[in-house]
């Protein structure tokens, strides 16, 4: 039973980070080599990885909100857009 509740949260685990077709990300990574962080396009609270044309989408902590002007998750008020509901 143990072996199999631990197969089950790897697989959990897995599939939280595996790419998602119908997201769309540049075909090449930037200009130095490193992949492309852009926002999510329906959840403010979530953004995409973009590695060679492959999106791979992360969430943000509880609370925060991602921020295409910084490339990071942030405090909803630093994102206008996106304050006061995550999924725009």
């Amino acid at each position: 039973m143990k072996v199999f509740v631990i197969v089950f949260l790897g697989i959990i685990a897995c599939a939280s980070s595996l790419p998602f077709a119908d997201i769309e990300c540049p075909p090449v990574d930037d200009e130095h080599g490193q992949a492309v962080v852009v926002p999510h396009p329906s959840d403010c609270s979530f953004y995409v990885i973009c590695t060679q044309g492959v999106p791979v989408v992360r969430p943000c902590s509880e609370g925060l909100v991602f921020n295409p002007e910084t490339s990071t998750c942030d405090w909803p008020h630093n994102v206008p857009e996106c304050s006061g509901n995550s999924d725009q």
